[in-house]
């Protein structure tokens, strides 16, 4: 196993206990209209969000450190109820809930704070601070006049009261001012409930309250209090002004505050977007400087929302639904942050700090803390250790009807439902109210399948169970929605009856899993022998630090587990929190304050991971209506929606219900449906006009030669995104419509609009072993139908129109000759990450040669390489000398290659699962028959499980098709693997924008190892 290695942090001294704490005279801080007044004088609040609960203890000093080193000079704090009384009344404020210490080191370090209590506090946590418990007190209602909430919320506020009311600057401590609940005019306008929650804080703390919500007219309104000070979040320049002009109780006014300022954003389980963050990007670091520079030259105050992130340790991340799926946070919290996860500046960070520095007195913002070296681990070893079922003794509870999680006394964690069943029975299986959140379905142990609020596909899971069998529903906690309406109800497990075909299952055994510590046993030192075939499995490995690391035991290092699909990761007994590899995060951080580790991991049975996306497009639903409108007079779009479970690095699609209006429609012309569903494919940056042709033109070929695999129609596509052309039997029509960009940036290069394929993806169908092998066996069929039905070509490449359709008119244009059609297509040129070739290639050779020479120039002429672009001379002269040498013997005829035949192109649907369809042929074209084995064998592109790629090959050796383990030699094997990863080491198009600063620096010289290495043994 290898890491994956991100900013690490290793502190050279870290004291465990505060020096000998300084006593500070009782202070005062108050506002009037237009300043705040620290001891009498005005004073501007430079701010950052960070939550002591999201750092280890042993970083606080560090942390706070890089606050004042960035210009800060205050600390803005949420606390979270649920980790200081996780039961009730059951206190802990030890270890990372010890935020008396946290507040005093802050003071300490020349710090003040703002106190955000809560109880309501959003901050992507599960429930929002909310502790599970209060779902089971008899009349709860959360963030409303209600007496159980409002007892629990007193309750809370005395104890804090108790920990912190030494610390406000009345007395001589750090805290300045208190948050009233939070953005709660994005929830409700309970004046009253406010009042009582105000008249708490107010017995507890001497200084002053104040409110924060967005700058918006609702919920401004919403928000404020008489006698309380209203601040805004969001974008400062309109909040503030709004500020001014909704509210208007004057008790209520005083200095513009705001009190996040949103650098990035957060990161969810599954999003179609990276890793979000604007480092790297001089455009969004520009505008972030720009506004805060705004701000303080204003004489306003801010905070910026997050200085500093942390992590989300264990179950304890939230999550945001409204009517759609869940869309539940990372374990991380980096929050595109200053300071990163691992606590290290990005480029924004010292951006940022050369603009405060204009607007402080010379010389008061101390030196950056140096950055030690980075703790790295050597790869070990997992075993497994033990089957997660084969730990559950004694069901926790038995019922009739199922029990949920809460009503269990388990906040977070999973539950096992057992069922025996009684009678025969077989058909859909309904989970009470849904998925609360993932619930995968085993019958005898054997998964039958998954059933989540994040993806919603498959939306149910069919099974036959015959009198005696064991039906097992594994249900996981994602995260409790912490923000919105859905705020009100957040039980999880099974809510309501378990029905299979229609028919009540009764009698269930429940086992709490609250994963909260490790099973007994678990200690990585023996090898167990793990029966059961399916199921979550533990697995354990040691690590020591390396040498030198006991001399600095502090050193941090990012874990990644590049072969486990999900689950849940503890180093030395401690929950670190998920992994998951539909991403965006791919490793956790580990912050290693011992010499000697013992990971344990609970992972269930591998899925393939889809890819992370990179640029893509995002057409407005305004303009799809147009488009539908203009292009189709007679049918009309019914709804549109974004596949969020989707991710391509290059495209976003679209789901779109239309209608009949009347009259003939190409779109209508195969059914007699009175709607039917489409997909628009909106491109990204790479390939314009090339790439829409290609994907067009390669949907005609198959539809000629192979009609019986299933793939889409085309009804109408764009080259430019501007002109459109219809496919229809009379001849393509061009119509002028133009897709709206966001911020007026072009960045699609056209899109096509097809037919929706019936199925979900491979990558997320939970299929039994026998199903995986057979779609294997199914998807070999394919591949040979392809070799045997289409002609194979003289030319290498991709597929190109003899006359490309466009308006010769900027307005509107007919084409008369029809086309595409098989005549009309020719094979020319390829497509190389962004590069175009457009002249027809005839060997492998010129194939090699071309990509080679075009990526030099992208090496030699684009800043973005400079790091490698001293590699030119060593490239230039194994195109001359080796390349020649390496290629005599080749192909002289190529075959249709798909290209990226991997299972998130896959559509599976049926029972038994049958494949459904072949998607997405932007890069299919003529290459030599090794190429389609290629971009699974380089880089693991291709992200299928060892066992299911072998038996693929095996599939198709048996079909007569040659493949790297039969019928290739292993020479030419070699040489294609090896060129492959030359030409991908050029000018690697996947490093910028994914990597910036120092890990950019690390991949490029990398990058430039394996280039050198394969050249060497092509040579």
């Amino acid at each position: 196993m290898k890491f994956l290695w991100g900013a690490l942090v290793a502190l050279s001294a870290l004291s465990a206990t505060l020096a000998a704490e300084t006593t500070h005279a009782p202070g005062s801080f108050s506002y009037n209209r237009t300043d705040f007044l620290l001891n009498g004088q005005p004073f501007q609040i430079i701010g950052g969000q960070m939550d002591p609960q999201r750092i280890p203890p042993e970083y606080w000093t560090h942390r706070l450190k890089m606050a004042r080193a960035m210009g800060l000079n205050t600390i803005f704090s949420y606390l979270y109820w649920n980790l200081h009384e996780s039961r009730p009344g059951a206190w802990d404020f030890s270890g990372r809930n010890d935020v008396a210490r946290f507040f005093r080191l802050a003071q300490q370090e020349g710090l003040q704070v703002v106190l955000r209590p809560g109880p309501y506090i959003c901050g992507e946590r599960d429930w929002g601070g909310f502790p599970a418990w209060l779902s089971q007190v008899p009349g709860m209602a959360v963030r409303q006049n209600n007496r159980p909430f409002l007892d629990a919320a007193k309750s809370y506020l005395d104890r804090l009261g108790k920990e912190l009311g030494q610390l406000q600057i009345t007395q001589g401590g750090p805290i300045l001012m208190t948050q009233l609940e939070n953005e709660y005019g994005s929830f409700g306008t309970d004046k009253t409930y406010l009042a009582a929650l105000a008249a708490m804080l107010r017995d507890n703390f001497d200084v002053f309250l104040y409110t924060n919500d967005g700058g918006g007219q609702s919920y401004l309104e919403g928000g404020q209090l008489h006698g309380v000070l209203a601040v805004i979040d969001g974008d400062s320049q309109s909040g503030f002004a709004a500020r001014d002009k909704y509210v208007t109780d004057p008790t209520s006014l005083g200095p513009q505050l705001n009190g996040e300022y949103y650098i990035s954003w957060i990161d969810q389980w599954g999003s179609d977007y990276p890793h979000q963050q604007i480092a790297g990007s001089q455009a969004d670091v520009a505008k972030a400087v720009a506004d805060l520079d705004w701000t303080l030259a204003g004489g306003y105050s801010f905070s910026i929302y997050m200085f500093h992130g942390g992590t989300n340790f264990g179950f304890e991340n939230g999550g945001i639904r409204d009517d759609g799926p869940l869309a539940a946070m990372t374990t991380s919290y980096d929050y595109g942050a200053p300071l990163d996860e691992s606590g290290r500046p990005t480029d924004v960070y010292f951006r940022l700090r050369d603009m405060i520095q204009k607007y402080v007195p010379k010389g008061s913002i101390p030196s950056v803390p140096a950055m030690p070296a980075r703790a790295a681990v050597p790869e070990f070893q997992l075993r497994p250790a033990a089957a997660l079922f084969d730990l559950q003794g004694r069901p926790t509870r038995q019922a009739s009807d199922p029990v949920s999680m809460d009503a269990l006394g388990q906040a977070y964690g999973y539950v096992l439902y057992q069922h025996t069943v009684a009678t025969d029975v077989a058909g859909n299986v309904a989970i009470g109210d849904g998925a609360r959140d993932r619930a995968i379905i085993y019958v005898n142990g054997v998964r039958s399948g998954v059933v989540d609020t994040i993806y919603k596909t498959p939306s149910t899971v069919s099974v036959t169970l015959r009198k005696g069998d064991k039906l097992q529903i594994l249900v996981e906690n994602l995260g409790r929605v912490d923000v919105r309406q859905r705020l009100r109800e957040q039980v999880k497990g099974i809510v309501g009856h378990v029905s299979v075909g229609g028919t009540v299952l009764t009698n269930w055994c429940m086992h709490s899993i609250p994963l909260d510590t490790l099973p007994a046993g678990l200690d990585g030192k023996k090898t167990h022998v793990v029966r059961q075939k399916d199921g979550p499995v533990f697995y354990t490995g040691s690590f020591d630090m390396p040498a030198g690391a006991a001399a600095d035991p502090s050193g941090d290092t990012f874990l990644a587990v590049p072969k486990g699909i999900k689950g849940v990761l503890w180093v030395n007994g401690v929950n670190m929190g998920r992994y998951w590899t539909v991403g965006p995060q791919q490793s956790l951080t580990h912050n290693t304050v011992d010499t000697s580790s013992t990971l344990t991991l609970a992972m269930s049975r591998p899925q393939t991971p889809p890819h992370e996306p990179r640029y893509n497009v995002h057409v407005a639903p305004t303009t799809i209506s147009q488009l539908i409108r203009t292009a189709f007079p007679n049918i009309e779009l019914v709804s549109s929606s974004e596949l969020t479970s989707h991710r391509g690095y290059n495209n976003r699609l679209y789901l779109l219900t239309v209608r009949r209006r009347g009259g003939p429609s190409c779109v209508f012309r195969d059914t007699d449906a009175a709607e039917r569903e489409l997909v628009l494919k909106a491109n990204g940056r790479f390939f314009l006009a090339d790439k829409v042709q290609n994907e067009v033109g390669c949907l005609q070929v198959l539809g000629q030669y192979c009609p019986a695999i299933p793939t889409p129609t085309v009804f109408a596509w764009s080259e430019e995104g501007h002109d459109v052309c219809l496919a229809s039997p009379a001849g393509p029509e061009i119509k002028n419509v133009t897709l709206a960009i966001p911020d007026g940036e072009k960045r699609h290069g056209g899109w096509i609009l097809m037919s929706r394929l019936p199925g979900a993806p491979l990558s997320v169908c939970d299929l039994d072993e026998v199903s995986r092998l057979d779609i294997m066996r199914q998807l070999a069929g394919v591949t040979a139908s392809w070799r045997t039905n289409i002609p194979a070509q003289r030319y290498i490449g991709n597929i190109q129109f003899h006359q490309s359709v466009h308006a010769s008119e900027p307005d509107f244009a007919i084409v008369k000759n029809s086309g595409p059609r098989p005549q009309d297509l020719v094979v020319r040129g390829m497509l190389v990450d962004e590069l175009r070739i457009t002249t027809p290639i005839t060997s492998v050779t010129e194939q090699y040669t071309r990509k080679l020479e075009q990526k030099l120039t992208l090496l030699e002429t684009s800043d973005t390489y400079r790091p490698n672009r001293h590699l030119a001379p060593e490239i230039r002269r194994f195109v001359a000398e080796t390349l020649p040498r390496l290629t005599k013997q080749q192909p002289s005829h190529f075959v249709f290659t798909h290209y990226d035949l991997s299972p998130r192109n896959i559509l599976v649907g049926g029972s038994p699962p049958q494949i459904s369809g072949i998607v997405d042929f932007e890069f299919a074209g003529f290459f030599p028959p090794v190429e389609e084995f290629l971009n699974d064998a380089v880089g693991n592109e291709g992200d299928w499980p060892d066992h299911l790629y072998a038996a693929y090959l095996a599939e198709l050796e048996a079909r007569g098709v040659a493949t790297p383990a039969a019928g290739i030699g292993a020479a030419e094997w070699e040489t294609a693997r090896c060129l492959e990863r030359v030409a991908d080491n050029v000018a690697p198009w996947w490093l910028p924008g994914k990597y910036t600063g120092s890990a950019l620096e690390e991949q490029f010289a990398k990058s430039a190892a394996e280039l050198r290495e394969n050249m060497r043994k092509l040579s």
